[in-house]
């Protein structure tokens, strides 16, 4: 039976436009889950004291997964035993977690043993992360996703993805919003935000004041591009959706920050399957944007940023790898955007991915997915940086040799790869089963006529479809190409 689904990534390569920054040191890598079970999708916040940690671990068999949280009260020195905090009979999964004082609000997605079946719901603990109170539904429909929130002085905001799905197809796409007055207790009825007939998906939200930030990927007209929408009055009302990435290829995976009036976005996206991250910010709280800057800009994929600032510094972080492994790449600017540098920070052998980033203005921390090898498990890693401010290195300025990678698919089948023909493998195992079997994803075969894609919802499974299927879901943000070595 399967026990985990897992892990699209594409490729990457090196980054541009920098000046002298140097480069920042982080610690050896700390294991914070320590599971026999595939531990998977941290986010990490701080408060300036403490850290905060929740993940997925799927310890139920059949893609059944629990919310799980640690916590540091040393600077990251030590974590504590981590604790179930969904506790529910289905699958638990893609937490989402903010601090505000002594309060951390935690979100995820909890689907039901219908495949289609989801609802968002929230937990919150009022002592620091010690208990946390029961779980409580916030969606409204049948098919929620990917939730995002975001906290002020207790008023509690909180978007995600919702689905129309009726004969075995998706009929549309929308991003939704609630939000709470009184730290949890309630929350307001959903909110359409993007409200069209397209396909809109993966919010990503951010708060200064009363001003609440929204972006998304939005496919209503030709391809996907990313949306962003203001409030001016505390999610009362939303702007207009503006389009930042304005670009004939498809923008995916928006990450949206603030920081008074200025807004900083960052994305990724395809060109013929092929990605790069990019960056773009306003000055002026939403009106207008810079022109997307590509931070990657190279040949090859680039995928999944996550970004944070101290209010002075930006930071992202994304993935790369080549299809015997991946890691995690670190990039900042210290002048508001106008350059970055990037550098490499995990380890080189196995595979590292869906890592997230905090900051409390002193030290960077990050957690991420990891495992060394297919028959192992993933394991949650922990690292911070011991140099924020660093002078005694030069920059990076560039990477090269090209670099790729591909997907992982973790399993708990009884197959056996060498008593396996791949001839038979090939030709009569579907895509996902030929991955689990133990073939390389650039050596999938699909059947004459059908070509492979792999789908970037949460489970990011590989699929073999028509061409012209195939276009259109790249075009749209639903899936994304395999793209193989050179």
């Amino acid at each position: 039976m399967l026990k985990y689904f897992l892990i699209f990534f594409v490729i990457f390569t090196g980054l541009a436009i920098l000046p002298a920054h140097a480069i920042t040191d982080f610690t050896p890598f700390q294991n914070i889950s320590n599971s026999p079970n595939d531990s998977v999708n941290p986010f990490v916040v701080t408060d300036g004291k403490n850290i905060f940690i929740a993940w997925t671990e799927f310890s139920k068999g059949n893609h059944a997964g629990d919310v799980l949280f640690s916590k540091s009260t040393d600077g990251g020195e030590t974590f504590s035993v981590p604790q179930n905090i969904s506790n529910q009979q289905g699958s638990s999964i893609a937490p989402f977690i903010r601090v505000d004082g002594t309060s951390i609000f935690v979100t995820w997605t909890y689907r039901y043993q219908e495949d289609h079946y989801s609802e968002i719901f929230f937990s919150k603990s009022i002592d620091g992360g010690t208990t946390f109170s029961t779980p409580q539904k916030i969606s409204g429909s049948t098919f929620s996703y990917g939730s995002r929130l975001a906290t002020d002085d207790m008023n509690i905001f909180v978007t995600w993805g919702d689905i129309t799905y009726s004969d075995n197809r998706y009929e549309n796409m929308e991003i939704l919003f609630s939000k709470s007055t009184d730290g949890g207790t309630t929350f307001s009825t959903p909110m359409n935000l993007s409200n069209n007939d397209g396909f809109s998906s993966y919010p990503s939200i951010a708060i200064d004041g009363k001003n609440v930030f929204i972006a998304w990927q939005d496919y209503s007209v030709v391809d996907t591009d990313i949306f962003v929408s203001e409030s001016t009055d505390g999610g009362v009302t939303f702007s207009t959706p503006l389009n930042i990435s304005t670009s004939p290829d498809g923008s995916v995976g928006a990450r949206i920050i603030a920081d008074g009036k200025n807004i900083f976005v960052t994305w990724f996206e395809f060109s013929k399957g092929i990605g790069d991250i990019f960056f773009s910010k306003s000055i002026d709280s939403g009106a207008t944007f810079s022109t997307p800057m590509n931070l990657s800009k190279n040949k090859e994929n680039s995928i999944v940023p996550f970004m944070v600032t101290d209010g002075k510094d930006i930071f992202i972080t994304w993935t790369d790898a080549t299809t015997t492994g991946s890691w995690i790449v670190f990039s900042k600017s210290t002048d508001g955007g106008a350059t970055f540098s990037t550098q490499k920070i995990s380890n080189d052998k196995g595979f590292s991915d869906a890592q997230s980033i905090a900051t409390d203005g002193k030290t960077v921390f990050t957690a991420w997915n990891y495992h060394l090898k297919m028959e192992l498990p993933y394991d949650i890693l922990f690292s911070k940086s011991t140099n924020l401010d660093p002078s005694h290195d030069p920059a990076i300025t560039e990477q090269s040799n090209p670099q790729q990678y591909s997907i992982q698919v973790k399993d708990s089948l009884n197959i056996d790869s060498k008593t396996i023909n791949n001839d038979m493998q090939t030709k009569y195992l579907s895509p996902r089963k030929q991955l689990e079997s133990g073939i390389q994803p650039d050596e999938i075969t699909c059947k004459e006529g059908l070509e492979l894609v792999i789908k970037t919802d949460h489970r990011h499974h590989p699929l073999c479809v028509t061409p012209d299927t195939k276009s259109k879901m790249i075009q749209r943000g639903l899936a994304m190409l395999i793209q193989t070595a050179n």
